[in-house]
């Protein structure tokens, strides 16, 4: 009675998916595949009729087990390469005598994969932001010995460094050309 209410007003049912549709979709739950069903008859387990191989060395019924081939090289899986998340990294310090502010890296021609601020002072805050000036009251404060780092999601745009006093800041970014296939 209930889920025939949510379909006469006109309710999506995700009853009939796939089990084996692996694509995501906004606001569309997961599908669900129900746990194998194994059946035991004496001293033989079956899954779907297929007996599992018997307890051995440790290895309980059931349980994966790989054998190698005689003659070959045991396979070892590749890590998977993505040269969208490689790039040519470069550090360097910013010295302040004073307090003041800078504008300490411009907004790249490539695409920044990576940046790391760090406040290497021992007393002093440092403030940053994006794309403007930075000052100590509407910034992003990292305290004395303190870093940022955005590795996931990565600011494009102009970095602005307001330090309290003298002292130095290391700046370590990544950039990719976007003209080039591969950095291999």
């Amino acid at each position: 009675m209930f889920s025939n209410s949510f379909q006469r007003r006109g309710a999506v049912d995700f009853g009939q998916r796939s089990p084996f549709s692996g694509r995501i979709l906004i606001g569309v739950p997961p599908a669900y595949i129900n746990p194998p069903k194994t059946q035991s008859n004496g001293n033989n387990v079956t899954l779907y009729g297929v007996p599992l191989p018997k307890y051995t060395a440790g290895i309980p019924q059931g349980e994966a087990k790989l054998t190698p081939i005689p003659g070959e090289s045991p396979i070892v899986p590749m890590p998977m390469y993505d040269p969208a998340l490689y790039g040519d990294a470069i550090i360097f310090p910013v010295v302040f005598a004073a307090a003041g502010e800078l504008l300490v890296l411009r907004r790249p021609n490539a695409w920044r994969t990576s940046l790391l601020v760090v406040n290497s002072t021992v007393v002093g805050n440092i403030f940053y932001t994006f794309d403007r000036v930075a000052d100590n009251v509407s910034c992003i404060p990292i305290v004395a010995g303190g870093n940022r780092l955005f590795d996931f999601s990565v600011p494009q745009g102009d970095l602005h460094v307001f330090s309290t006093g003298a002292g130095t800041v290391i700046i370590e970014y990544m950039n990719r050309d976007i003209r080039q296939e591969s950095y291999r």
